[in-house]
């Protein structure tokens, strides 16, 4: 049996600015396919995109330059990379831990509560650059508490499938991983 991950593996980040969070949040939409596939997981991972945009949106408000500059011309073939885009992903952390879906939610919500704290202790200690700059950490903030909500939804829609299973009702040929 697979030993289990110790918690203290993945500690509060401390972030030093936006770009840091973006970093950790892209590592975590990295992690979405290693996850079998499901309404609350497409929830989680839009939830995810949706706190590395307004984290785009918070920046832009400091009057940051955009790294989109022909993202609005028609004219221009280039698309531009995806800002603050990492390879990182959580499956180091899961290929150590027992080998189910169960188990990856799980670890999941933990990794994600940490990086919630993070944030919200960044922001204490960060100056405020406007009104406009402040409501986006908010949208921000909200969606990634939203990512971590929903994978509490998932945890909810596995905990039915199994006493579903249980009683002998038919199960899906589709399944991927062991829940």
């Amino acid at each position: 049996m697979p030993e289990q991950v110790k918690e203290s593996t993945f500690q509060t980040p401390e972030f030093k600015s936006i770009i840091d969070i973006r970093l950790v949040i892209d590592s975590f939409i990295n992690s979405i396919p290693f996850l079998r596939g499901g309404r609350e997981v497409s929830l989680t991972h839009t939830s995810l995109q949706r706190s590395f945009m307004w984290l785009g949106e918070a920046l832009k408000s400091t009057g940051s330059q955009s790294p989109y500059v022909n993202s609005e011309n028609p004219a221009s073939k280039e698309i531009e990379p995806q800002a603050e885009k990492t390879k990182d992903s959580l499956i180091k952390r899961w290929e150590v831990i027992e080998d189910t879906h169960t188990a990856r939610v799980k670890d999941f919500r933990f990794c994600l509560s940490e990086c919630i704290s993070g944030f919200e202790k960044w922001q204490m200690n960060s100056e405020s650059a406007g009104t406009k700059y402040d409501k986006c950490l908010e949208q921000s903030w909200i969606a990634l508490k939203e990512a971590k909500l929903w994978l509490g939804w998932e945890l909810a829609r596995i905990r039915d499938f199994l006493a579903q299973e249980a009683a002998g009702f038919p199960t899906s040929p589709g399944r991927q991983l062991p829940l």
